[in-house]
């Protein structure tokens, strides 16, 4: 009787040190931002312009957000953007897809002077979980009152351009972005230790409850 009185206890401290053994997972899922964001140029994403930009994730993971670089005209706002992400860049598999409308947006102050609005538009999407491997960011058709662009930033990822759904097929250099999420990496030893640790202090009580 008496086992059977503490076993929920037994129980709980099994599930805290198993939890205890899996890792946290970072939000940020990959950022291709890099110190030439928001100082150089950008490249036009409306009027039937899309441009994709290559990103590649070392686990599986996620994306519930993902984040870019736009410029509009002086006083203008960014009212909507078609996104996709794909297996290539306009010639993959499309894995997910939609029309953002809603915006958490970040002004950036950026060296470029004249006639434009930097900001880090945020939007969410409905989540794509995706194995290992490299995938596209679409970004395009954007809807504003003037101008709109998608900064520049030479990160690591290759970016091609499409106008009105002909591949223009040459590479632009590389966009600000980031994507937001949650990731699922394979636990380091140090976790299966503390699980391993966990599960031997478990049999400890149980064989002690046992013999009592």
């Amino acid at each position: 009787m008496k086992l059977r009185s503490n076993f929920p206890a037994v129980c709980f401290l099994s599930l805290v040190c198993a939890l205890a053994a899996v890792p946290a997972s970072a939000d940020t899922l990959y950022d291709n931002s890099t110190a030439m964001s928001y100082t150089m140029t950008a490249v036009n994403i409306k009027g039937g312009f899309a441009v994709a930009d290559s990103f590649t994730l070392s686990s599986s993971a996620t994306i519930s957000q993902i984040m870019f670089g736009s410029w509009v005209d002086y006083g203008d706002t960014l009212n909507s953007v078609d996104w996709a992400i794909t297996t290539g860049d306009f010639s993959g598999t499309t894995l997910g897809s939609g029309t953002a409308s809603s915006f958490s947006s970040e002004f950036f102050e950026g060296t470029i002077d004249g006639d434009y609005d930097m900001y880090s538009d945020v939007f969410s999407i409905p989540g794509q979980t995706l194995a290992a491997g490299t995938y596209y960011l679409q970004i395009g058709n954007a809807v504003t009152t003037g101008n709109a662009l998608w900064d520049f930033s030479n990160g690591p990822s290759s970016a091609q351009l499409d106008l009105n759904g002909n591949y223009i097929g040459f590479d632009i250099g590389s966009e600000t972005f980031a994507l937001y999420g949650s990731s699922s990496p394979v636990p380091e030893p140090s976790s299966f230790l503390l699980l391993g640790s966990g599960l031997a202090g478990l049999v400890g009580v149980i064989k002690r409850k046992l013999m009592a």
